[in-house]
């Protein structure tokens, strides 16, 4: 009996040297630096409160950006939902041409966003060219639930999925950025059950040696490099509600607020649990403007205090 190696189909064998030859070529190039950067933004909130911005960020350091998409979910269900939108206004994005937004679960944990810089033409968007990210790239809005005070976990991280049928960037060629493609062997193994002379007639697959022939063909696996492309996930805090000049949290405003902020102000105390019940005109700032609105507020019947929350 005779050995040959047969073309199987169109397929012809493949020796062992040239599986190592193709193994060598296709090995991915290790990256130092990361080619892009996504940040998810972060922030906090009060119950019920609605538009909750949360920005995200991209930094493309030497590949031009024409096309993206990325699945962001929430990992603290009952906190907050999506707004099933995308605000490009004065972003990166402003001008693209194509921007999808949408729930996939239809719950509005989750949100996937696609962007094209160009679907038609003219005109001609060059997309983003290499930049520091210090502009976002698009913004997105949270609705808050209205939980009670009572409810102990309040932050839910904002998780990018990674996964390549769900995140990803493009060049202006289509090309994907920051993807490895590992191609990996898969062989079959044939027995010759009817010889002719030096010619088999009928091959038949086997599970493994021995045989008398095998085909090697290629499966290939993209996966995301992220030594290439770096993710940072965000977050969101839902804070509880406060009471306008109640520095000790205790329900009420009296003497010990003022104390307590006089202590804070003057002599190295601690910052109080809610910094906002201490800015008592609602500028955003604590200073002894605060304490001179809290002490008519106690004892000379001056108006009541703002506090107002931050956006």
């Amino acid at each position: 009996m005779s050995f040959n190696r047969p073309f199987l189909g169109n397929r012809p064998i493949v020796t062992t040297l040239a599986v190592m030859i193709m193994l060598a070529v296709t090995a991915p190039s290790i990256q130092h630096q990361p080619v892009i950067d996504f940040v998810v933004g972060s922030n906090v909130a009060y119950p019920g409160d609605v538009g909750v911005v949360i920005p995200i960020y991209l930094e493309n350091t030497s590949d031009t950006v024409a096309g993206f998409e990325f699945w962001l979910q929430l990992s603290h269900p009952g906190l907050a939902q999506f707004q099933v939108t995308v605000d490009t206004v004065g972003t990166l994005i402003s001008g693209w041409q194509y921007i999808d937004a949408r729930s996939l679960s239809g719950t509005n944990q989750d949100l996937s966003v696609v962007g094209l810089a160009n679907i038609v033409a003219p005109p001609f968007n060059p997309g983003l060219a290499p930049q520091d990210g210090s502009v976002p790239l698009l913004n997105l809005y949270l609705d808050i639930e209205p939980i009670p005070d009572t409810m102990v976990s309040r932050t839910t991280d904002i998780i990018p999925n990674t996964m390549l049928d769900h995140f990803g960037f493009s060049d202006p060629q289509g090309n994907l950025i920051g993807v490895i493609v590992d191609s990996i062997p898969d062989t079959t193994y044939y027995v010759c059950t009817q010889w002719a002379g030096p010619e088999c007639l009928v091959w038949v697959q086997v599970s493994g040696p021995p045989f008398d022939s095998i085909d090697i063909s290629w499966e290939h696996y993209p996966y995301l490099d992220t030594s290439a492309v770096h993710i940072t996930a965000g977050y969101l805090s839902v804070l509880p509600e406060f009471i306008c000049g109640d520095f000790t949290v205790d329900g009420e405003v009296n003497i010990s607020d003022l104390t307590t902020y006089v202590d804070y102000m003057f002599a190295g105390g601690p910052l109080p649990q809610f910094w906002q019940a201490m800015d008592c005109n609602g500028d955003e700032e604590l200073n002894v403007i605060d304490l001179t609105c809290f002490v008519s507020y106690l004892f000379d019947a001056g108006p009541p205090p703002l506090c107002f929350p931050p956006e």
